[in-house]
């Protein structure tokens, strides 16, 4: 008669914090083909995450992202709410500037364009530099109440 007997060690188990943590302390390998060529390189997860001075003003909000995650048990649900809100933000800002380009180009002064069938060259060319000018030191006029509440 055989007797099988095996013995296994123990199996490491991690929350998804300290997975998280892990994670974080590793090197992810990257590749790029070129062509022919193939770029390699190396990203620390733990840099990425804070890149302080990185984006100006943003390094104190990389900041804060990194501590929110180190505090959480659940940091791949934290990440995807982090996420979610930068995308919704995003997109109000994304939403801003476009509406900003059109109250810009609503607001900017420009000289008024000379009838080139009655006005001689020279008006036109004087208003062509004019209208240069005005494109390279824009200047706005303010914007009416009742445009403000259609803006």
């Amino acid at each position: 008669m055989t007797t099988l007997s095996t013995t296994t060690a123990p199996v490491a188990t991690l929350t998804e914090k300290e997975l998280w943590a892990q994670f974080l302390s590793t090197t992810i390998q990257t590749s790029i083909k070129v062509g022919s060529a193939t770029l390699k390189g190396e990203i620390d997860p733990n840099c990425s995450l804070i890149t302080t001075g990185a984006y100006g003003w943003i390094g104190d909000f990389t900041e804060y992202v990194a501590d929110q995650l180190s505090k959480t048990d659940s940091p791949a649900e934290e990440l995807d709410t982090l996420i979610e809100d930068l995308k919704g933000y995003l997109l109000d800002l994304d939403f801003l500037r476009g509406k900003f380009a059109e109250v810009k180009h609503t607001a900017i002064i420009m000289p008024e364009e000379p009838d080139e069938e009655t006005c001689s060259p020279e008006e036109h060319r004087a208003w062509q530099r004019a209208a240069n000018e005005a494109e390279a030191n824009p200047r706005y006029r303010a914007i009416a109440e009742d445009e403000r509440e259609a803006a």
